[in-house]
């Protein structure tokens, strides 16, 4: 038998089919039959919907149900035609809402911008005092010191960390930035101590910019010495008594390069005569390697080998310069490693190919294109300055000339510096692999003269990053053992793990990616060049790049602010940079089985969106 008990109230119905029950007990007597009393059973129903009833609109009134449903009859909502009109209304209200948010970040940079130029114009000229703290020299318990004892600066400090959920749950502190220096770079030399001095008020500029934007991520400043200042501070993932390299250098970083100074069009001339067999060959392709890193998406370069004949390091792209992507440049190193050096350097040729080109891609820019036009020379030796073809070739100076001379002691000095100066460039020696960084990075300051000597500084906003912080994953575990975590490392390691290792940076995501919700936060940098603004600066025409300053913003915030649900299910925003490279779009899929893909950062709007003109027939496909 079934009974049904039916109730409605607002518009909520509860059915509740039930059987009706027999209970029978049997016994060593027999068995009695116990029916149950329909009177008492319907109202045992009636209570139930009662109680029902009770705690529905008890949950109506926790939902704000009379709230919702005028909102819900209002007119943001009903039905709507997406057609042209209506989708460029919506694109044109995506576009104020991003611009307002981009906007809002730019002055944050501004301030950091000219709070470290003030800080510059104050800082003492007498030698530093203090200590600065050092990403990679952290330690988490603090250190007890006598009544007559001052810290010393080349031991650890200590920095209070809290874990922070705006930070991906990581350990920060929302009191002090920190300072990463390069591997290379003597993080206690008297220069870098002196600009973490000057650069200790850009703390108070952090912590205001964090509490007028509740959403507010890194910032930071990097100075020209490789001086990485960034807030929160937090610890390094390598730190100084750990046995691994760090490659992490800010003056590499795209947010740097392309805030230092305007784009660049560059040809890189390479000797590959005779002389440069062996040593020199290694590290002419170490060089234009690294020269090739501080070149970002907005650069245009190619690479011309010189020897009897100059040739190209590609010859598919030899009428050209090409755009500085990743993939094109991976793909250049692989090209000019196959070359071998030979024969008898001709360096007029080489100079007259190179202006060539140069000439060309002049006459495919627009007026008011701003535009740093550089020759990067690598040999061993240069015979003369070429006054006379240079002065044909290049009488107004517009082109840089940098030469990067291998070698030590070479004769060809008095040359090489007369040719880069005399062409608004620099001339470098390099005489083992650990030079080479240092030294192509010194390129930069001399590019960035001229934005320097005008005050010119702008923003620039870059394209998608997973993010540059390489933090260590800390855990509760490691605030609770004082003893382990202060201990000398050699006395935590024992005689057979005291080995030096070079260890490939892991490449795969933390977790496990299951789904696109899942993936890492993906950033885009905004950044403005910081110049020395002093007043001997100005006398004398000094045109000083202090560094850049930055900040990282996640893109999911430029995502949240759009109502993308009001274009309808079958519609969807997305975001691209200056080169067309992918921002956002739900089709961008920059990790695969948990590994980020090798050029997730050069993703071509092209790839994932199929033009309206190109019609896709299934039928046609199938064999």
């Amino acid at each position: 038998m079934g009974i049904t008990s039916q109730k409605c109230f607002n518009g909520l119905f509860v059915i509740l089919p039930l059987s009706f029950l027999c209970v029978t007990t049997l016994g060593n007597e027999g068995h009695t039959d116990l029916s149950l009393n329909m009177q008492d059973f319907e109202q045992n129903i009636q209570s139930w919907a009662n109680l029902l009833e009770k705690e529905f609109n008890e949950l109506q009134s926790i939902t704000g149900d009379e709230m919702l449903r005028p909102i819900y009859r209002g007119s943001n909502f009903g039905r709507q035609e997406v057609n042209d009109e209506f989708a460029f209304a919506q694109l044109d209200k995506a576009v104020e809402k991003i611009e307002a948010i981009a906007r809002q970040k730019e002055a944050l940079v501004d301030k950091i911008k000219l709070a470290a130029e003030k800080a510059y114009k104050a800082r003492s000229d007498s030698p530093p005092t203090g200590c600065y703290h050092r990403a990679k020299a952290v330690t988490l318990f603090p250190v007890i010191l006598g009544s007559n004892e001052t810290q010393n600066c080349s031991e650890k400090l200590y920095l209070p960390l809290r874990e922070n959920p705006l930070f991906e749950n990581k350990y920060v502190s929302m009191n002090y930035s920190v300072a990463h220096v390069p591997t290379n770079v003597y993080d206690l030399s008297r220069e870098l101590v002196t600009v973490g001095n000057w650069t200790a008020g850009l703390d108070k500029v952090f912590r205001e910019n964090a509490a007028s934007d509740r959403t507010l991520k890194w910032q930071y400043f990097g100075s020209s010495t490789g001086f990485f200042k960034y807030y929160p501070g937090a610890m390094w993932g390598i730190q100084l008594d750990e046995m691994k390299l760090d490659f992490f250098d800010c003056r590499s970083q795209p947010w740097y390069l392309e805030a230092s100074a305007y784009p660049k069009e560059m040809i890189i001339l390479v000797d590959k005569s005779g002389s440069m067999k062996g040593r020199s060959d290694i590290i002419s392709n170490a060089t234009v390697a690294e020269i090739l890193s501080t070149l970002t998406e907005n650069d245009f370069f190619n690479v011309i080998m010189f020897s009897d004949v100059p040739k190209y390091a590609d010859p598919t792209v030899e009428d050209r310069l090409i755009q500085a992507s990743r993939v094109n440049k991976d793909r250049m190193i692989r090209k000019f490693k196959n070359f071998s050096p030979n024969g008898t350097a001709s360096y007029e040729r080489a100079l007259q190919e190179a202006f060539s080109l140069l000439n060309k891609s002049q006459e495919q820019l627009t007026n008011g294109e701003r535009c740093n036009r550089i020759l990067m020379f690598i040999t061993d030796s240069v015979p003369g300055s070429y006054k006379e073809l240079l002065e044909q070739y290049n009488p107004e100076k517009n082109v840089r000339i940098f030469v990067h001379l291998l070698g030590q002691h070479s004769s060809a000095e008095p040359y090489v510096e007369e040719l880069a100066c005399s062409n608004r460039g620099y001339a470098v020696t390099i005489s083992t692999l650990g030079d080479v960084k240092e030294n192509v990075l010194k390129h930069l300051d001399v590019v960035a003269r001229s934005n320097a000597l005008l005050n010119d500084a702008y923003t620039v906003w870059t394209g998608v990053s997973v993010g540059q912080f390489s933090l260590k994953n800390l855990k509760k575990e490691n605030f609770t053992n004082p003893y382990v975590a202060t201990m000398p490392r050699r006395f935590q390691m024992s005689t057979e793990q005291n080995i030096v290792l070079i260890q490939e940076r892991n490449m795969f995501i933390e977790t496990l990616i299951a789904s696109k919700e899942d993936e890492p936060t993906m950033y885009t940098s905004v950044a403005k060049a910081v110049y020395d603004r002093t007043r001997k600066a100005k006398r004398l025409k000094q045109g000083n790049l202090l560094g850049v300053a930055g900040i990282d913003v996640p893109l999911q915030s430029f995502r949240d602010a759009l109502r993308s649900w009001k274009i309808g299910p079958n519609n969807y925003i997305f975001m691209v940079d200056n080169n067309g490279y992918i921002l956002f779009h739900p089709a961008y899929r920059p990790v695969h089985k948990s590994i980020l893909k090798s050029y997730y950062q050069n993703v071509d709007v092209n790839e994932v969106e199929i033009p309206e003109e190109v019609k896709i027939d299934p039928v046609s496909n199938i064999t």
